[in-house]
Order: C-alpha cells, then structure tokens, then sequence
C-alpha cells in the first residue's frame, strides 16, 4: 500500500489529474483481466486474445463488479491482501535456510518488482498460493500444497513449474508414499480443465500456446536464438535507441541462471528444479519476454537474499540505499503508462 501511495504521489507531482487513486496503476494487463470479468473469454477486437490469461484474477474481478467495485481497484484489493500473506509465507521460508524471516519479506517487498505485486496483475495472487502451497509441502501436509497449487494453478502458467518443484520435493520427502502423491494430481486436472474449456470456446486444445504465437509473436526456439534475438533488440527494437527493456530481460534471465547454480551447490533440489524449470521456458520462447516480472514469483531468490540481509548488515543498506530509488524510478514509469516488463 505505500508503495501505492508513493506512486499516486508522484504522479500528481508530475501534473497528472486523476480521478480515483486506483487509476494510475490500470494499465496493460489489468485491462485483459477487466475484459475477461465483463465479458468472458469471447472478447472483441485486440481482447480477442485475452484466452493468454488464466481465469483467477477475472474471477476476483467479477466479484468486485457484483458489488459495484471497478475491476482495477478489486484488483488492488487483491493484490494487496495476497501479497501481505504471500510476504508471510517467504518469510517462513525465508527462515528455513537461516535468515531472519523480516529479511526475507523485507527482500521481496522493497525490491523494485514490488510494483508487480501492487498492481491490479496476477503476480501477488499467484505468489500467495504457491509460496504457502511449498510451505505446506515442506511440512509434509501434501493435500494443502495440492489444493494451493491447484489455485495457482487456476492464476498464471507458472503452476507448471511449481508442479515440477513440488514433484521433487515429494522425491525427496521422507516419507515418499503414493497416497502423498494424490494431491499433486489437483494442478493437473485444473490445468486440463482449462484447457478443455478453451477448447470448448475456440475449437484449439493448444490455445494458450497458440494465441502467444499470433499476438505476442512468441514460439518454442532453441536457448541460442531466443538469447541472440533479444540481444538484437536491444538496438533493433527502437531505431536508433538502446533499449534498455531488453538490457533487462537478459540482466533478469543471468540472475535467475545464478540463482539457479546457487540452489544446486547448497542441494535445495526443490527449489532448484522450480527456478531452472522457468528459466529453461523464458529463455526459450522466440525472444525474452517479462522476466523481470517473473522473478517475483521465485521466492528461492528471496530465500536467499534474505539469508545475505541477515549476515551481513552492510548488505542490509547497500541493498536499500539501491533498491529504493530504483523502485521510484520504476513507479514513475509504471504509472505514466511505460511498459517495464
């Protein structure tokens, strides 16, 4: 929430008159979630692709509409209350490699992504569910990690790559039974379930796949190509600038591939499989696409920021004396209409 208004600040500071506090941070994606909470996936015109969305955040919207609330704001609303539950749940795990758990919430919620998991987006949803669906896995209550899952699941297409996390966990588990396997199954039959619906509404069971390709232009290339293109763009995709859009993705998709080889050295195999999983899908598509955006669902990057936060005081400052003004910075742009990736 101050980080809402902090950004309504800023934007009345820079001249621009708004008629709700929400209405700076109704911008890009909340407009799909909006369409799909009016109108279903059968949307008009651009919306016509809004079947790249998954349905939890719409669905939260919907509700909103019911009793007169304008999409944008229950999405603030949601996100705001998820994202403080999500930030406990971090802290829980943050906790479990050896940091202070304020540390490791203070690393997810002053970083410049916070942004993400303020606007009326999926991001903080998302993160609710899934960063309490793999506390309960590691207390070994299977069917709450499933249900939770199976909710993320429902949210954004992430729920793939928790799955398979989840999945090693259960490998891992000391008690590796069948029966603890069964919730796992939930994620699954949402994900089908989905897409039969989709199928049922537009005749394409790869639909999801399908409309990335035809408006977002984004398909399955090997990590080279997708690595060189977006290079490319960081001359090509504004003539005569640099962009720094793509400069940040590839800075995003370097960071996750540390995180990555980190979690492998101290064998949280679980939490390794989760951010290689979603590297290897970023760092695939045709060119890199909201990586940034997605780190803050990779609570394991949290983890172990909020382990360096807790040993070493000088990191404590270094990483908010930089991560504070950047965070100002990203505000102005997010609400003066910018895409940030």
């Amino acid at each position: 929430m101050g980080i809402a208004v902090l950004g309504y600040s800023i934007l009345l500071a820079r001249g621009f008159t708004a008629t709700s506090f929400y209405e700076m941070w109704d911008h890009f994606e909340s407009s799909w979630y909006a369409d799909i909470a009016r109108g279903g996936y059968v949307g008009e015109g651009v919306f016509q692709y809004n079947t790249a969305y998954f349905p939890a955040t719409a669905l939260f919207m919907r509700l909103g509409l019911v009793v007169g609330l304008e999409p944008a704001l229950t999405g603030m609303i949601v996100s705001f209350i998820a994202g403080a539950f999500a930030a406990v749940a971090l802290g829980r795990l943050s906790a479990s490699i050896g940091a202070l758990p304020i540390w490791g919430a203070i690393a997810w919620v002053a970083a410049p992504t916070v942004v993400f998991i303020t606007a009326p987006w999926s991001e903080a949803l998302f993160a609710a569910f899934a960063f309490w669906s793999w506390w309960f896995a590691r207390q070994g209550q299977w069917w709450w990690a499933g249900v939770l899952a199976a909710a993320a699941s429902f949210t954004r297409v992430n729920g793939i790559f928790l799955l398979a996390g989840l999945g090693v966990m259960w490998w891992f588990s000391k008690e590796r039974r069948l029966r603890s396997l069964a919730p796992l199954a939930l994620p699954i039959l949402v994900l089908i379930g989905h897409s039969a619906y989709l199928w049922s509404i537009t005749g394409r069971w790869n639909e999801w796949r399908a409309v990335q390709a035809e408006m977002w232009g984004r398909q399955l290339v090997d990590p080279v190509t997708a690595l060189v293109n977006s290079w490319n763009l960081i001359f090509d995709f504004v003539p005569g600038t640099i962009s720094t859009r793509f400069i940040g993705e590839i800075a995003a998709a370097a960071l996750i591939l540390v995180v990555t080889i980190l979690l492998i050295r101290m064998r949280l195999w679980p939490e390794a499989m989760y951010v290689g999983v979603t590297l290897i899908a970023l760092t695939t598509s045709t060119y890199y696409y909201s990586i940034p955006r997605t780190l803050t669902l990779l609570f394991p990057l949290w983890m172990l920021l909020g382990v360096a936060l807790t040993r070493h005081v000088w990191v404590r400052w270094l990483y908010l004396a930089l991560s504070i003004p950047f965070t100002a910075v990203v505000i102005v742009l997010f609400v003066d209409g910018q895409w940030i990736s």
